[in-house]
């Protein structure tokens, strides 16, 4: 059995890779055109530069990691009643300086899309909340090329 917070990262992934989520944001952006296929947004928290150096990587990457649970008890007689901040974190990288940093953003406008589509109940007293916090970082020299990187940061309460 997984744990909680493995459960609620492994639903938010799911989320992004179904047919009505990312891919689904991702037509409604012409800049996102030359991208045969959305990017898989895969549960793992483990630095661009250690990924890199393990295996071939193919951008953009889809990370889905967890940076903050409170459980504020909200809710009596309940083992867990809080939230979860999900952060979602999109790398792009390219050999040309030129049209970068809006292809990240393009994307980072459809996985906030993809939330906004799916805010509400997720199942299992999981509740995507409404509303994000997206950062987006300046262009740095990555390996061979140019890299940059968005996160958006999102809640998801649950109550079990």
């Amino acid at each position: 059995m997984s744990t909680p917070t493995a459960q609620v990262l492994q639903m938010t992934a799911d989320l992004l890779n179904a047919t009505a989520g990312l891919a689904a944001s991702l037509t409604n952006y012409a800049a996102l055109a030359e991208f045969m296929t959305a990017p898989v947004a895969t549960v793992s928290h483990v630095p661009q530069e250690l990924q890199e150096r393990q295996k071939k990587v193919a951008y953009p990457i889809c990370r889905v990691y967890c940076d903050q649970v409170q459980n504020d008890g909200r809710v009596k007689f309940r083992r867990f009643s809080g939230t979860y901040r999900v952060v979602v974190e999109v790398t792009h990288s390219q050999d040309r300086l030129e049209g970068i940093t809006e292809t990240l953003q393009s994307t980072a406008d459809a996985v906030s899309d993809a939330l906004d589509r799916n805010s509400g109940n997720l199942g299992a007293g999981m509740v995507l909340q409404p509303g994000y916090v997206a950062e987006v970082d300046e262009v740095k020299k990555g390996g061979l090329h140019y890299q940059q990187s968005a996160r958006v940061k999102f809640m998801v309460s649950w109550e079990r």
